[in-house]
This record gives structure tokens, C-alpha cells and sequence, in this order.
């Protein structure tokens, strides 16, 4: 299956068509076999030849290509029992309504519906997909995501999940009878390696964010030593502090551009129960008087609740820059948390159950943080007390007289 430029008798440009068994020529009305018109017309033949090694692109294409003639393919067998995929994909995205989803997996789904599926496979009927057109697609956002610079695997990912679903809701209503986007194999993608900051790092950035960005500090802060995931604490209002005593921080929900909805997963929805002593200080000292059990507590100088997408590049990076520490998105605080609670001798399961994550996931990443564990929940925190020693002493943790103990 090809097309060649050719030069007819009448010494016009014309292509000569091998398909399907059938070949023909097919001739330009107007066109002449010259130099700069044998150049166009070549790259013309050479992009015909990609297409036709897909599914059906020469007989959709060709009348666009040649203003409606379609006597060399006869007519077109057109499935007229399933709807357009466009059509079947507005009618699942509508479906998706809040509280039975995310509101931000809506505008996920969303966001790959229009800016992918709909554009590549929009104007194919359900029933004339193939899985040759989901390879299609996954190659597409391989080679063309990120403004052309080529997106990740997870990205494509992501996208060919999106269409699995609306594919799968049309196998359970009875419109399809198989999900061709099924069970697509992907190459096994290297898992990236834990890059948690280091405990000198974490506490120069935010020195520098409490001088130069004290309304923000607080956030970072709860980061730092929480582990939560920004999105958690983005979502945070007075109504899940509880100051009183050593401090406990509920987390139910999650805030992302914008939009508040549930966790990532039931797991995520948690007690942290204590906190820093730092935390707990800086809360007391940001809450304002009277403070509704409604309102945000981490906010920023207009007042406008703080936003993790708009904190970590114009904030975060810039701290990390100027005292000179590598960047690294502010999600890795969390791994940083999960770090050094697990080298300071955490047990893995209160580490995993502070987090809102599962054991499996902790020994699976950070198996290598984990050494012999204690009893002594945040302990890696600087300045926190561990429980009282056998002779009824109480120790702050790296301070002088622990070294000079431990040595």
C-alpha cells in the first residue's frame, strides 16, 4: 500500500495508488510536473502513504483529498448503529456531576476529551474504532504533548485511560460489545527514585520563606512537617484544627485549582494526631479573632486562600534558588516527612497511617530510610521531646546532651 508522484502523458502531476490489490492513477487538473510542484506533490504522495497504513484513512480521506471523486474505492460501508464517539463522549462527561465525583477528575476527563480524543477520534462511530486508532492516539500525545515537545508516558497514559472509560460505559449499556482500548500493553516505565530533601535544606528554605514570605510560611510549614499532600492542606479550614493540648489536624478533604472535593483515596482521610510543636505555635499565632469554622486557614496578604498551584513556582522554587537548594516541587516534602520519620526510627506503620498512605507503598519507595523503629512519634522533628529515658529524664532530640549521650 503506497502513492507515488508521477508525470502523466500530458505532462500534468499525477499519483499513482497501490491498495488493497486495486491500483490506479489519478491525475491533477491544473497542476504541471515541474521542479517546485514535483517537491509538493512527492511530500503530497509520501504523507498519503503514512495514512493509508492506517484503518480506513483512505477511504475518509480520499474525497477530502480529491474533492469528492471516490471512483477507484466505491462506496463507503458506514456504521450507522453506534454514535459518534464525540456525541457518546459529551454524554458521559455531562454524567460526571459532583458529590459522586471529584470535581477535578471531571476536569481531567475534560481537559483529555478535548484537547485529544475528540480532535483524533471524534468524527468515528463507536463501532468503527479500532485498536489500531488507540495506538494512534497514544502515539499522538507521545509525539505531539506539551506544545510539541512530546508528553510522558503516564501523560498518554492517563489520556487512553480517559477513552477506556467512556468505552467501557458504552460495553455496559449495551452500545458496544467489545472495549478496544482494553487491556492496552505499555512498556514497563522506570518508577523515578525517591528525591526527598535533606533536613538542612527543608529548614533553610523555609527560614527563607518566613523572612521574605511570612504570610505563606505557615503553609510551608505544614508541609514540612505533616507530610500532607498540598492539596490537603489547601482544602484546610479552622474547623479541622484543634489547637488545644499537642494539637490534631483532621483531613477530609482536598482543594485543587479551586475546587474542593474528597481525598485521593479513603486512606488519605486521617487524624494527625500530634503536631509539631513549631506547627501548633505558628497556627495559634496566624489564627485570626473570631475566626469562622468555614474559613481557609492558610491564606495569603489579600487575603485569598493560598493556592498550591500558584505557591510552589512563584514562592517555593524561588526560596529553594535562593539559598541555593536544588528545586524540587513542594510534593516532595512529603516524601521528605516520610524520609526522615522512617531514619529517625518511626514505626512504618504510624508513618504510613500520619500520611494517609499504605505500608506496602512505604516499604515498596523508602524501603532503604527504613532502620530499627521506636516508639517515639515525631522525632525526627527538630526541637520535639521524646518520651521520657529509663532514669526519668526527657531529651530533645538532636540537642547537645543527646549527641554527647548517644556518643
Amino acid at each position: 500500500m503506497a502513492c507515488w508522484a508521477i508525470k502523466t502523458a500530458h505532462g500534468k502531476l499525477g499519483f499513482f495508488f497501490r491498495y488493497h490489490g486495486k491500483q490506479w492513477r489519478k491525475s491533477t487538473e491544473d497542476l504541471y510536473d515541474a521542479p517546485g510542484i514535483r517537491e509538493t506533490g512527492e511530500a503530497f504522495a509520501e504523507r498519503v502513504s503514512g495514512g493509508m497504513k492506517k484503518p480506513g484513512w483512505l477511504e475518509r480521506e480520499y474525497a477530502h483529498l480529491f474533492e469528492g471523486d471516490r471512483r477507484f474505492l466505491g462506496p463507503v460501508e458506514t456504521d450507522t448503529r453506534t454514535p459518534l464517539l464525540r456525541e457518546w463522549g459529551e454524554k458521559i462527561l455531562t454524567e460526571l456531576q459532583s458529590p459522586l465525583y471529584k470535581p477535578e477528575h471531571r476536569r481531567t476527563a475534560r481537559s483529555h476529551f478535548d484537547a485529544w480524543i475528540r480532535p483524533q477520534l471524534g468524527h468515528l462511530r463507536l463501532g468503527e474504532l479500532t485498536r489500531d486508532h488507540m495506538l494512534e492516539l497514544r502515539a499522538v500525545v507521545m509525539r505531539d504533548g506539551n506544545e510539541g515537545k512530546g508528553a510522558t508516558q503516564k501523560t498518554a497514559r492517563n489520556v487512553v485511560t480517559t477513552l477506556q472509560a467512556m468505552l467501557r460505559e458504552a460495553v455496559e449499556r449495551s452500545v458496544l460489545s467489545v472495549n478496544v482500548a482494553a487491556n492496552l500493553r505499555w512498556p514497563q516505565a522506570r518508577k523515578p527514585k525517591i528525591d526527598p530533601f535533606s533536613r538542612d535544606e527543608v529548614e533553610a528554605v523555609l527560614g527563607y520563606v518566613r523572612e521574605k514570605h511570612p504570610q505563606a510560611y505557615a503553609f510551608a510549614l505544614c508541609l514540612a512537617d505533616t507530610g500532607m499532600r498540598p492539596s490537603e492542606a489547601s482544602a484546610l479550614t479552622w474547623g479541622d484544627v484543634d489547637l488545644r493540648g499537642a494539637g490534631m489536624i483532621i483531613v477530609r478533604c482536598s482543594r485543587v485549582k479551586g475546587l474542593t472535593g474528597s481525598t485521593k483515596t479513603a486512606k488519605s482521610e486521617r487524624d494527625l494526631r500530634p503536631i509539631s510543636g513549631r506547627l501548633l505555635r505558628e497556627l495559634k499565632t496566624v489564627k485570626p479573632l473570631g475566626a469562622d469554622q468555614s474559613t481557609h486557614v492558610f491564606r495569603g496578604v489579600r487575603g485569598a486562600t493560598v493556592r498550591q498551584e500558584n505557591f510552589q513556582p512563584r514562592i517555593w522554587m524561588k526560596a529553594c534558588r535562593a539559598v541555593d537548594v536544588r528545586p524540587r516541587t513542594t510534593y516532595k516534602l512529603r516524601s521528605t516527612f516520610i524520609s526522615l520519620a522512617l531514619s529517625a526510627g518511626e514505626i512504618p506503620q504510624w508513618v504510613a497511617d500520619y500520611t494517609g498512605t499504605s505500608l506496602k507503598m512505604l516499604v515498596e519507595h523508602y524501603g532503604r530510610f527504613m532502620p530499627q523503629a521506636s516508639h517515639a512519634p515525631l522525632a525526627h522533628i527538630p526541637g520535639q521531646t521524646r518520651p521520657a529515658t529509663p532514669s526519668g529524664e526527657r531529651v530533645a532530640v538532636g540537642s547537645k546532651k543527646a549527641r554527647k549521650r548517644k556518643g
